[in-house]
């Protein structure tokens, strides 16, 4: 009852495998229509069914079942059919995916693994060599498409697959053990191909060994061991093609495969050498070979046999170009004392030998390589290459390619002198002429003459101007120029390297040789503009520049900049030219196409001819100065003008079309030169008094000084350019001062004004955190400096408009400045205004001196002198002074008579004045019956006599004493203790 139920079992087991069979090999036939769900339903199937298939494969072979026939023929149809179906599908669907091969290859693992089933239970030979192939086939497709899960899975299946026939073996026909042997040789094969493409190697060689091919040779047919050998060649080269890092083992291994290859190629196979692939394969071989030989950095011992297959070659395959580019490889291996006459004999070997036209740039590579070394030898090859093997009509574009090459090698030449190049391409434009039947294309012509124009251009920049000459005279030669056009380039070069070496009659040969059209072109107007000033032709030179600057070329205006350069040691022209140059650059028609470097280039000629205008001026009269300040002023002002529109165009937005002579950067140096340049021309004409008007320079100054970003530098930067704005707009109002006529109060008002503003903007830099955090001493000392000359100019205008209200501005402004050398300077310039009214001056002076009064900055001195101008105004005016202003300076007085230093006696004097004019006061106010007021300047004039001289005070004593006897006053009323005499 078991047996029946394990037979039920198998059999419905079988049967759901015949229909799973069944149904994938309908959806195979449909493969077109297949989705990917379609495929993964398939996959499914397999994967639940495959291990069920692989356990009866099993079972079946250890224990005896017995079926019905019907049901294991049904078995071996469905198993066939889907083989079957798979075969054609899987060639005619070459384009499948990724994921349906590996579908289907897994489909046809499974019918191979189902036909095992069926040659269980019916086992014969015929099945047993069926399966077995089927293994092999199944295990070869997988292998194709490299998928390494499946791949280790159907090899370790066809092994065990391999030990099940092996043990059936000795059983076989003559003709099954053929079989056998050819799936068992597949079977490894592909084994072999596998390890090598996973550079397996040592485990490959197993594999040729048992393969045996060499013994097993007569079970091969020509087509199998062709197909064997381009196998084993394929998978050398992928082997190669692996190797990244070019190591010399995998070229050893390489090699060892392919002579064994070499040798299945002359095995006695019928028709072997007549099959059509043959002679192709045995080429790929042994040129493969050879090339891993080579590659290997043979030693001596082995160059022989480099030597050997490279012969061997060349003699079998002589319209072969490559193994002549080996056998020159190989020399280059070889240790040759001198390897160029050897290459130069490969190459002419192969060039008579192989069709040129067809390998035309592996022949010129190897010409091109052998030019490195030895370019004449190389130019031997190309020479006979152009006249022997190339046909002026038939092969045209080839022979221009060739004649570009000879020119390329020549001119890059390494090993040749400069005369000898150009010896030898003259030679060859000679050649040309004979060589060629139709003018040359304008392809070549221009690659040609841009080879010369680049070698002439070498050597000029090199300054070997007699060999860049010899060149571009090759460059104009008919043969190369006849039809380029663009010959009034080169014809331009040639005429500025004669201008280097001033050979100027050769530039006007030229020139005259030269189109109409180029001639007036303003490069050539520029060359021949050097002609002209050569020989001092200024109305000519001039000419030029007209020519120049009413050009429409796009290069005429770089041209007008280099020709006003060119102009430079002739001030009048120079000047011309650059006032030609901003009309040209202001004109809405200028031609915009303008050297990045021209705009510095401009300001360059402006500050060249800027100091060419003051020296000729030094070396000549001073009329000569006074003459060329309005052009010194009109190209100031387009230095400006010109600044103030790269500095505009630099703030718009970069979208914005800009002329491309404003778009090169200006360096600070230059704006500052032109600022100090204006600043000189300034101070100069004030001080030799030059002319009437000259403010416009210190406010260019100003102008060049408000381009720099000032506030994009650090404190010491900033500084320095805001202490020169300081001193140019104290200069612009001192020239304002200088330049008023007739006393006019308007203009005295707007000094005044600017003046006071002046003063304020520069105390507020002193007053600054980045000033005091940042300034030096130095810094400290110059900006007060400027500070005290703007005030001086402050004040001086007010003081001149007589004006109280602005002075008492200025004195209560000045006050909260605490500063003793503001209020000396306010002291020194009202008291040395002479027109100024004595009444301001004693206003003034009364409250300076009274807000300084016990200031240890002010000396003693200078204290003295003060109260002294003070008293002797006051006497003069009448005026009221306030005794506290007395009384205060008498105490400082006292307090440091002992630091007193008067080695010239000016502070004694002082002091006995001061007493002098109070005793004069007092005797006044007596007098006049003010007896207090009278008795207080008294005492106070016995107290400064005190000071300095005991005998004056003394004599005020006794005077006072009669005063007192005649006035009725108490003599004692002004005496204190301290004026008593000791």
């Amino acid at each position: 009852m078991s047996d029946v139920n394990i037979s039920s079992t198998f059999r419905t087991t079988l049967v759901e495998l015949c229909e799973t069979a069944t149904w994938i090999t309908s959806q195979v036939f449909a493969a077109k229509n297949l989705e990917k769900n379609d495929l993964t339903i398939i996959d499914n199937k397999i994967n639940a069914l495959y291990p069920i298939s692989e356990k009866y494969d099993r079972s079946f072979r250890t224990t005896t079942v017995i079926l019905d026939e019907e049901l294991i023929l049904k078995l071996e149809n469905s198993a066939s059919s889907l083989w079957n179906s798979l075969t054609i599908a899987m060639k005619a669907e070459k384009t499948l995916d990724e994921y349906f091969k590996e579908v289907f290859c897994k489909c046809k693992i499974f019918a191979t693994k189902l036909l095992s089933v069926h040659e269980a239970l019916f086992q014969t030979n015929t099945n047993l060599l069926r399966t077995f192939k089927c293994y092999v086939n199944s295990f070869k497709t997988v292998s194709e498409y490299n998928f390494k899960d499946l791949l280790r899975n159907i090899q370790q299946h066809t092994e065990k697959y391999l030990q099940i026939i092996n043990e059936k073996a000795d059983k076989f026909s003559h003709e099954e053990k053929v079989e056998f042997k050819k799936l068992n040789f597949e079977f490894y094969l592909v084994n072999f191909q596998i390890c090598l493409t996973e550079n397996d190697l040592d485990t490959a060689k197993i594999y040729t060994s048992k393969v045996n091919i060499t013994e097993n040779s007569k079970y091969m047919d020509a087509d199998l061991l062709i197909e064997l050998c381009r196998m084993i060649y394929n998978a050398t080269v992928l082997l190669k093609e692996s190797d990244v890092s070019g190591t010399q083992q995998i070229d050893k291994n390489i090699v060892y495969f392919l002579k064994d290859v070499e040798k299945y190629l002359e095995l006695p196979v019928e028709n072997l050498k007549a099959h059509t692939d043959y002679s192709n394969l045995r080429y790929s071989v042994l040129i493969f070979m050879t090339n891993c030989l080579i590659g290997e950095y043979p030693q001596t011992s082995e160059f022989e046999e480099c030597d050997h297959y490279l012969s061997l070659l060349q003699n079998e395959y002589p319209n072969k170009v490559d193994p002549f580019i080996l056998a020159i490889k190989l020399i280059n291996r070889k240790e040759i004392t001198n390897p160029a006459e050897t290459m130069e004999e490969i190459l002419m070997r192969m060039i008579m030998s192989v069709d040129v036209t067809l390998n035309f740039q592996t022949v010129m590579a190897s010409i091109n390589d052998l030019s490195k070394i030895d370019t004449k030898l190389s130019i031997v090859c190309l020479d006979y290459l152009l006249v022997n093997k190339l046909h002026s009509k038939n092969d045209t574009k080839l022979l221009e390619k060739a004649i570009c090459s000879r020119f390329l090698i020549t001119t890059q030449s390494k090993t040749m002198k400069d005369s000898e190049i150009a010896e030898s391409l003259d030679d060859f434009c000679t050649q040309i002429e004979r060589m060629v039947s139709e003018p040359l294309s304008k392809h070549t012509i221009s690659c040609i003459i841009t080879l010369l124009w680049n070698t002439g251009k070498k050597l000029e920049k090199m300054e070997n101007y007699v060999e860049s000459i010899k060149f571009y005279k090759l460059a104009l030669k008919d043969i190369i120029s006849q039809n380029y056009s663009d010959r009034g380039k080169v014809q331009r070069a040639l005429q500025a390297v004669y201008n280097k070496i001033h050979d100027y009659s050769s530039t006007l040969k030229i020139y005259q040789h030269m189109d109409e059209e180029d001639k007036e072109s303003p490069l050539c107007q520029l060359l021949i503009l050097q002609f002209f000033l050569a020989n001092d032709n200024v109305d000519e030179a001039l000419m030029c520049l007209q020519k120049i600057k009413l050009s429409e070329d796009d290069k005429s205006t770089n041209a007008l900049i280099l020709a006003v350069a060119e102009c430079k040691r002739k001030t009048d022209l120079s000047v011309q030219g650059l006032l030609m140059l901003f009309e040209k650059l202001q004109s809405k028609n200028s031609p915009q196409n303008i050297s990045t470097t021209s705009n510095s280039q401009t300001l360059s000629l402006l500050r060249y001819t800027l100091q060419m205008i003051v020296k000729v001026s030094e070396e000549e009269s001073i009329e000569t100065f006074i003459n060329y300040l309005p052009t010194v002023e009109k190209l100031l002002l387009k230095a400006v003008e010109f600044l103030k529109t790269v500095k505009l165009l630099k703030e718009l937005p970069s979208d914005v079309e800009k002329d491309a002579i404003y778009q090169q950067s200006v360096t600070i140096n230059e704006i500052e030169w032109f600022a100090s340049f204006s600043y000189n021309v300034a101070v100069k004409c004030l001080t030799d008094e030059l002319c009437d008007s000259v403010s416009q320079f210190p406010q260019f100054c100003i102008q060049f000084i408000d381009l720099i970003p000032i506030q994009d530098f650090t404190f010491p930067k900033m500084y320095h350019f805001t202490y020169w704005k300081f001193k140019s707009l104290i200069l612009q109002l001192v020239i304002a001062k200088e330049e008023i006529v007739n006393d006019c109060h308007s203009k005295h008002q707007d000094i005044y004004e600017r003046s006071g503003e002046l003063v304020d903007n520069i105390n507020s830099m002193k007053k600054s955190s980045e000033f005091k955090d940042g300034s030096s001493s130095e810094d400290t000392k110059t900006i007060n400096e400027c500070f005290l000359e703007a005030l001086t100019i402050h004040l001086e205008s007010a003081l001149i408009t007589s004006d109280q209200n602005k002075i008492l501005d200025i004195l209560k402004k000045t006050e909260f400045y605490r500063d003793s050398h503001v209020d000396a300077l306010l002291v020194d310039i009202s008291s040395n205004m002479e027109d100024l009214p004595r009444g301001l001056l004693v206003e003034v002076i009364e409250t300076v001196l009274g807000r300084n009064i016990g200031c240890t900055e002010i000396k003693e001195q200078e204290l003295c002198l003060w109260l002294q101008i003070l008293l002797e105004n006051a006497i003069n005016l009448n005026h009221e002074v306030e005794l506290r202003i007395l009384e205060r300076v008498l105490k400082t007085l006292v307090a440091n008579q002992s630091s007193f230093q008067d080695p010239d006696g000016i502070l004694q004097t002082e002091i006995e004045t001061i007493a002098t004019y109070c005793w004069n006061i007092g005797v006044n106010c007596i007098i006049k019956e003010n007896k207090g007021k009278g008795i207080a300047w008294c005492k106070h004039s016995m107290g400064y006599a005190n000071l300095v001289n005991k005998g004056l005070q003394e004599q005020l004593y006794s005077l006072w004493g009669s005063l007192a006897s005649s006035a009725n006053i108490d003599i004692n009323s002004a005496v204190n203790e301290t004026h008593l005499p000791i």
